[in-house]
């Protein structure tokens, strides 16, 4: 368990992240990020440090009043990791460091970054196909002509197009319910 603490201290005391924002909030710069591995999630590139059977990733993010702290722990060993409260901490040199209620932090996060899907528009008609047909009567020196133009528009794409958005904006609420799920 101790490793745990070493290992998230040193991330943090770091001030994390070659990424440039977080939820529109600006990341901490990495003052050592050759020492770190990355992965890439939500356009960011997060650090990790990797030790035995354990991963742990870290980023600091600053809001208008307060930082914030994300961090993630892979735990690949098939015995259950306990952390205590205070397991991680955070320093900056003429800054007092209070805790805060994680739960409101993460809603603050939430709130701020939620929104509405907005669909793309319809595509226009792909193609229109005119038809005509007629008839051509002759009786003596007169033609009479009867007939129809039909015109039909090919909307295919709208069909496919509507389905898209639906499974896209399913997709978004999912993904926005469990975010809420997670921050409250």
């Amino acid at each position: 368990m101790h490793r745990w603490s070493v290992i998230a201290g040193v991330l943090l005391l770091c001030g994390v992240a070659s990424a440039e924002s977080r939820f529109g909030r600006s990341v901490i710069k990495l003052a050592n990020p050759k020492e770190f591995g990355y992965f890439k999630l939500d356009d960011n590139q997060f650090p990790f440090l990797e030790r035995g059977s354990f991963s742990v990733s870290c980023m600091t993010y600053r809001g208008t009043r307060r930082y914030y702290v994300e961090i993630g722990i892979v735990n690949r060993s098939g015995i259950p990791v306990n952390l205590q409260n205070g397991f991680v901490s955070f320093t900056k040199q003429g800054y007092t460091v209070l805790l805060a209620d994680t739960i409101a932090s993460a809603t603050d996060v939430w709130t701020s970054v939620a929104g509405g899907f907005i669909p793309t528009p319809t595509p226009p008609p792909t193609k229109s196909t005119t038809t005509y047909s007629g008839t051509a009567t002759t009786v003596g020196n007169n033609t009479q002509v009867n007939g129809a133009a039909t015109t039909t528009v090919d909307n295919s794409a709208a069909g496919w197009h509507a389905l898209g958005q639906a499974i896209a904006a399913r997709n978004y609420y999912k993904a926005q319910g469990r975010e809420q799920k997670f921050a409250v």
